[in-house]
């Protein structure tokens, strides 16, 4: 991701819509997740892999959080937030001992890379046995745009080809669901017009924008709402996928 990219995320993330009503979506499935605790240890340890420039494990409570990110632009706005550990370090190559961490969270990661099927690995190599990894990606490659681009992705996916990579991985996934559905047709829409535009010149923008107040905070409740189904129902589509998978004991 570009270094501008990840300034606008660090201005946007405490406060835009799809960051706050994500966050509430995520830590709700972490809830529910059952992370495991070693014996000798008070609390799990998370790592956080791509964890960008803070917004969510600043969020997060009841556990030791570290954090992991390839760009260096990324961890000096993240070394304000807080004052866990940091690594710089690539998710292809995690620079860790094996089963060393109870808990991944790889949150809109794996679709920046070139090997996400390596990523995924590497995953579960560094996850203790009965470890469990939550994992997030934007879906659907029909809703590729310049947004995409913007971030550096390298792919969308489906349902399927999403569990696929961590099963491949030998991660056993436990909740599988699409999210970011009652949104879902505005963002479709909106995609859709903007791929009939002529291309922009120059490097393309995300589509993060200020939105008036109040629409911001009505949007963030909608999308986090979905937390509240996702605890007794899987979304049968969404602009986004969201998995706990774990490793087997």
């Amino acid at each position: 991701m570009r270094a501008d990219e990840h300034e606008r995320m660090f201005r946007f993330e405490n406060q835009h819509f799809w960051f706050v009503g994500t966050r509430a979506v995520i830590r709700d499935r972490l809830a529910a997740a059952d992370a495991p605790v070693r014996e000798g240890r008070e609390r799990p340890l998370l790592l956080d892999v791509g964890c960008g420039t803070g917004s969510f494990l600043s969020s997060v409570s009841g556990f030791d959080r570290l954090g992991l990110d390839y760009f260096q632009s990324a961890l000096q706005f993240h070394r304000t937030r807080g004052d866990w550990l940091l690594v710089q370090g690539s998710a292809t190559d995690l620079p860790l001992a094996d089963a060393s961490v109870d808990v991944v969270t790889a949150l809109d990661v794996l679709e920046h890379l070139d090997d996400d099927t390596r990523a995924v690995s590497e995953i579960r190599r560094v996850l203790v046995p009965g470890g469990v990894c939550l994992a997030t990606v934007p879906a659907f490659p029909s809703l590729w745009s310049t947004h995409d681009e913007a971030l550096g992705h390298q792919r969308r996916y489906r349902k399927g080809s999403f569990v696929a990579l961590f099963q491949g991985a030998g991660l056993v996934p436990a909740t599988v669901s699409y999210y970011n559905t009652w949104l879902f047709p505005i963002i479709a829409a909106t995609r859709l017009a903007r791929s009939r535009r002529p291309r922009p010149e120059g490097p393309v923008l995300s589509d993060l924008a200020v939105l008036p107040g109040a629409v911001n905070r009505a949007l963030a409740a909608v999308l986090g709402s979905e937390r509240f189904v996702l605890r007794r129902a899987r979304l049968p589509f969404g602009a986004s996928l969201i998995g706990t998978f774990r490793k087997p004991a």
